[in-house]
C-alpha cells in the first residue's frame, strides 16, 4: 500500500510526480541558491525528474539495503534547502545553505518499516514544492514494490 505525503511549499509551477518500481538507489539534485531540480533512479535503472536546469550538480547514491527514510529542508517561493537521509545514516545537503527566501521548514519523513519510494510536488525552472510517497519495505530478496505500476500512485 502506498501512502501519500501531502507536499510542502508553494503551488506555482507544474505538477510532477516521480515513482519507481524498486527502491529508490539514486538521487540526483541540482541546486545553487535554490533547489533547481531533482531526480530519482531505481535499482532497475528507471530514473524520473522535476525541475529546471540551473545549479551545480549532486549524486547521492544508495547501497543495496538502503532506503529513504526522510527529506527534509526549507521553501519559500522556491524549496531552498533539501536534506535527505537514509536508514542507515547516510545524508546529503543539497541549496543554499539561508535557504533562499525560505523562511518555512518541512520534513517528510517515512513511518517505522516505511521507505520513500516516490515523489510528488510542482516545479518550473525550480523546485517549488515537495511531497513524498512510502510504501512498506521490500525484502532485499525480492526489492520490488508491490503494485507500483498500478494505479496506487495518484496520475496528474
Amino acid at each position: 500500500m502506498i501512502k501519500k505525503i501531502e507536499a510542502h511549499g508553494s503551488k506555482s509551477g507544474n505538477a510532477f510526480h516521480l515513482e519507481t518500481e524498486s527502491l529508490i538507489k539514486e538521487v540526483v539534485v541540482r541546486s545553487g541558491g535554490w533547489v533547481d531540480a531533482i531526480a530519482i533512479k531505481d535499482s532497475k535503472g528507471n530514473g524520473q525528474s522535476a525541475g529546471g536546469s540551473g545549479g551545480g550538480v549532486a549524486t547521492l547514491t544508495l547501497d543495496d539495503d538502503e532506503y529513504i527514510v526522510e527529506i527534509s529542508g526549507t521553501y519559500g517561493h522556491y524549496i531552498g534547502r533539501l536534506h535527505i537521509r537514509t536508514n542507515k545514516g547516510k545524508t546529503g545537503t543539497y541549496g543554499a545553505a539561508h535557504g533562499g527566501n525560505s523562511a518555512h521548514a518541512f520534513e517528510l519523513r517515512a513511518d517505522e518499516g516505511f521507505a520513500i519510494v516516490g515523489l510528488h510536488g510542482t516545479a518550473g525552472s525550480y523546485l517549488n514544492s515537495l511531497g513524498a510517497y512510502v510504501a512498506q519495505i521490500p525484502s532485499v530478496d525480492s526489492p520490488d514494490l508491490p503494485d507500483m505500476s498500478g494505479s496506487n500512485f495518484p496520475k496528474f
